[in-house]
């Protein structure tokens, strides 16, 4: 194991505190502007702010939201985290506002990891996976609904 990954891991409880401790500090403001404004830490733009924030509030909608996510891909300069975040908010299967929400939280969420995993990488991966896993949610909680999910930790 790589001893970046080695690091990693053996910092996970700690890192796990840290993300929770973050996304509550922030939450408490109730605004994805917030929210926004702490990944600026993590590689985001101040000035991509507002174009994300109306990426959100079309995916929120549920409206089109290819303008705004070309827009954000396409503006030069644009930081590898806004490109990440409209990218996988146009990949959507579903709900645009879950996978929104989701790339959102996951960044903000890698933030934690700041010292560990540097260039951004953390909260580009952390916007990706984020929004995958809220977008799985649903099939997550249907399987957790059935009787067989005792079947699926037991079966070799």
């Amino acid at each position: 194991m790589p001893d970046e990954a080695r690091t990693l891991a053996n910092q996970a409880d700690s890192l796990y505190s840290r993300a929770i401790e973050l996304h509550q500090e922030d939450s408490n403001a109730r605004a994805l502007h917030y929210l926004l404004l702490r990944l600026t830490v993590g590689g985001l733009k101040r000035e991509e702010v507002p174009p994300l924030k109306e990426l959100a509030r079309l995916a929120f909608l549920e409206a089109d939201i290819s303008k705004q996510a070309d827009q954000i891909k396409q503006q030069a300069g644009s930081s590898p985290l806004a490109i990440a975040i409209a990218s996988v908010v146009t990949q959507a299967r579903g709900s645009k506002r879950v996978a929104m929400l989701g790339a959102v939280l996951g960044a903000h969420a890698a933030l934690a990891t700041r010292g560990s995993v540097t260039n951004g990488v953390a909260e580009i991966n952390g916007a990706i996976l984020g929004a995958a896993v809220l977008q799985a949610h649903d099939l997550t909680v249907q399987f957790l609904e059935q009787p067989m999910w005792s079947d699926f930790v037991s079966r070799e």
